[in-house]
């Protein structure tokens, strides 16, 4: 090994940063402590405005693989662009900061792809919920049924669902950084969505994908400062990524090949987001820039529609069909309907509660009468009974005392 191949980091990390203050110790402490020791940790400051930078240098100082650039607020994709021009490591893995990570994950990505020679890793991860503590499955972050028996694999082996095959985020992904630098990858100016096209292309571009079926990122969810908690501020962005992802399909000539996995892929991204709107107007935009996509593209559509899941063309079906109105009206009768099923199912909640006094009352009036006879020391023959009776009444209601009901 020559010494400049020394000087090469097995791995770049990249961790775009912004007004994550509460959230970035638990993240870098992950990264910092990584059992794969040969990487460059380089994070880029985008305009936070908390005490998120000063953080940043503290870890600079104590640990010289931490870089830091910093910028004006220009969102986490170009954060991301300017963080991969200064990369020089053989892989490069884009982290967000308020996610953590398993101590192996660099270590078993980097020989995962190492022993494939592979150009990406596709690995697993979990929902983290910061206000309870707990874990949950992310069942969607890789759909396993879809992967091709024999690994490595490329977009020839399916061709139909490739962008179906894993979540389109940037975080569950170790990326040869030659193969981004041969296709010119970079992430698109967009404040969210930004990230789709970008995962996209990598997957459409790479010669081998390899997987590591493991959870090694926890996505932190319940915390209001992630790209997704104000979606209707841009409600085309997620549009706007889609158009960029189908213009770079056609530029590198795999449109034509993808566009089944496209199709698929813009439809159930329309759908997602769509319930993302807490706005009229956002909705409006949503619904209506899918559909009029949907329109253009039907006949192609149609056309392919024996290679897609029956649930996309079912939806692409009523997309085109219901004007974002008649989606509106129909929304509000599944809503009237399930408000109309929880009365009913209050009333009856009622009526059994009802049903259930009489009875109720009974036993409050014996319990009363049972401890009237503890308390006066009368009839002592019955007195181990109301004891009994009285500390049973006790566990049922909770009461300190048996005066409590």
């Amino acid at each position: 090994m020559t010494e400049q191949q020394k000087k090469t980091p097995d791995v770049s990390v990249i961790v775009p940063v912004y007004n994550v203050e509460k959230y970035i110790r638990q993240g870098l402490d992950s990264i910092a402590g990584q059992t794969l020791k040969n990487i460059e940790i380089i994070c880029v400051d985008d305009g936070s405005t908390d005490s998120s930078s000063a953080i940043l240098e503290e870890y600079a100082t104590k640990d010289p693989r931490f870089k830091i650039i910093r910028q004006k607020n220009q969102f986490a994709g170009i954060a991301r662009n300017t963080g991969f021009e200064r990369a020089i490591g053989t892989y490069v893995a884009f982290l967000d900061s308020d996610d953590f990570f398993e101590p192996t994950l660099l270590e078993d990505a980097f020989h995962q792809c190492e022993q494939d020679d592979a150009d990406i890793c596709i690995y697993s991860a979990d929902y983290y919920y910061s206000d309870t503590d707990t874990f949950s499955p992310f069942d969607t972050c890789l759909y396993r049924e879809l992967i091709p028996n024999t690994i490595p694999f490329s977009w020839r082996d399916l061709p139909h669902q490739i962008f179906q095959l894993c979540v389109a985020t940037p975080w569950n992904k170790l990326y040869r950084r030659s193969m981004l630098l041969k296709h010119q990858l970079r992430y698109p100016n967009l404040k969210r969505s930004e990230d789709s096209p970008f995962a996209c292309m990598a997957l459409a571009c790479a010669e081998k994908i390899t997987i590591l079926d493991k959870v090694l990122v926890h996505y932190r969810q319940a915390h209001g400062n992630n790209q997704q908690s104000g979606t209707d501020k841009t409600p085309l962005d997620w549009f706007m990524a889609q158009m960029i992802l189908k213009e770079e399909l056609i530029k590198h000539d795999l449109f034509d090949v993808l566009k089944c996995s496209y199709f698929s892929f813009m439809i159930g991204n329309g759908h997602y987001y769509l319930g993302l709107m807490k706005s009229i107007d956002g909705v409006k935009q949503t619904y209506n820039s899918l559909r009029n996509e949907l329109i253009k593209n039907q006949n192609e559509i149609r056309q392919l529609s024996d290679k897609i899941n029956p649930w996309f063309v079912d939806i692409a079906h009523f997309f085109i069909t219901h004007t974002c109105e008649s989606y509106l009206f129909e929304e509000l009768k599944k809503s009237t309907k399930s408000i109309q099923e929880l009365k009913h199912k209050n009333d009856d909640f009622h009526k059994q509660l009802k049903s259930c006094l009489p009875a109720l009352n009974m036993i409050k009036k014996q319990y009363q009468f049972l401890s009237r006879i503890t308390l006066g020391k009368k009839r002592k023959k019955y007195r181990e009974k109301a004891n009994m009776i009285d500390q049973r009444m006790r566990e049922i209601t909770g009461s300190d005392s048996h005066l409590g009901i």
